[in-house]
């Protein structure tokens, strides 16, 4: 199958702008993880690395690479292997109580929370180049400080903040909602390119 780099691009920013508004979690503060390999190779290929004086350092990093956040009361795992084989990988210490993470953007897969090699940990197989996303809830979490957005007689026009301003915070916001209901400017049951071109026809107006 042909490369499509346009596809990528667009599943990526469905990825991080869209329901599960993972550019907001990747903001979010980082969270302490232990890993251990259960199969597989615990170190990616060393990698030749020239200085600005024409040396050479060969440096290694480990197999799997993570990410860890707590965003609105979940905790997101972000994970990728950069071995050249296949790696099994086990998290531990997660937070909360959760007794399963649920894996986004894997047909809704989910993995098991267990005490396995460690306190609340999840195993998970990871294929060369996999990246897995996982979502822990937290049901005893604190209600979100997040403020609920306004509403006022302008976000028809894409002010959707009410700031009497039409700007960059106003397209973020539409484009988080791309081929959704919500903040549907034309009335059009979606949001698409034509919600687009009317909040950039009122740019930068009051």
């Amino acid at each position: 199958m042909a490369y499509n780099l346009r596809n990528d691009i667009k599943e990526i920013a469905t990825q991080f702008l869209g329901e599960e508004k993972l550019g907001q979690v990747v903001l979010a503060p980082d969270v302490p993880q232990t890993i251990s390999i259960v199969s597989g190779s615990i170190k990616a290929p060393a990698v030749d690395y020239f200085h600005s004086d024409g040396e050479g350092t060969y440096v290694t990093y480990d197999a799997i690479q993570y990410l860890q956040k707590e965003y609105q009361g979940n905790t997101y795992l972000f994970a990728v292997n950069i071995a050249t084989s296949a790696v099994t990988a086990r998290f531990c210490n997660l937070p909360g109580t959760s007794t399963s993470a649920q894996v986004l953007f894997e047909n809704n897969r989910s993995v098991s929370v267990t005490n396995t090699g460690c306190s609340r940990s999840l195993t998970d197989d990871f294929a060369v180049n996999a990246v897995h996303v996982y979502r822990l809830a937290n049901p005893n979490a604190s209600p979100s400080l997040t403020p609920t957005p306004p509403t006022c007689s302008r976000a028809s026009s894409g002010d959707f903040n009410c700031d009497n301003l039409i700007n960059e915070s106003d397209l973020n916001t539409l484009l988080s909602k791309w081929m959704t209901n919500e903040k549907d400017i034309t009335g059009d049951g979606k949001v698409d390119e034509s919600d687009l071109n009317k909040l950039l026809s009122n740019w930068k107006t009051n």
